[in-house]
């Protein structure tokens, strides 16, 4: 008896994941986080697939915005190459010595938190501005 009560809980559950296939299309502008600082508070590297095919590895930053309950995750970040501040993805790219390539943005990224390593992002504060879509990225210069 108590399995049944279970599963029936699971399967209403469920229902309520359902979404309503009858929504119509909203007109309300998703808000816009507002750049400023950011903690964060873990990270992760995730497999980026095109075609199904791994093209690389990625770097995300779960991240507490004071203007949002939930963790928002970044990925990206401005630096400056020569004399023009470029915006690009977090990539973990590494060198012939399988350290973190040296001129890349993940490397401003660390350098910029005084961080050695990926995993000592973890609880740094961060300054973040918008990207050229709106999205937040961290400011790395």
């Amino acid at each position: 008896m108590e399995n049944e009560t279970n599963e029936t809980k699971k399967q209403e559950e469920i229902k309520e994941d359902v979404p309503d296939i009858h929504k119509g299309v909203g007109d309300k502008e998703p808000q816009k986080l507002k750049p400023g600082m950011v903690q964060i508070k873990s990270v992760e590297i995730e497999n980026i697939t095109k075609d199904s095919k791994i093209v690389g590895k990625k770097v995300v930053c779960m991240c507490k915005h004071p203007d949002k309950d939930e963790l928002v995750n970044i990925s990206s970040a401005k630096h400056i190459i020569g004399k023009n501040i470029k915006s690009a993805g977090l990539w973990f790219n590494v060198d012939q010595d399988n350290k973190i390539a040296k001129n890349s943005i993940l490397a401003s990224l660390l350098k910029k938190t005084k961080s050695e390593n990926v995993s000592q992002l973890t609880g740094k504060e961060v300054e973040t501005e918008q990207d050229d879509s709106g999205f937040l990225c961290f400011k790395a210069y």
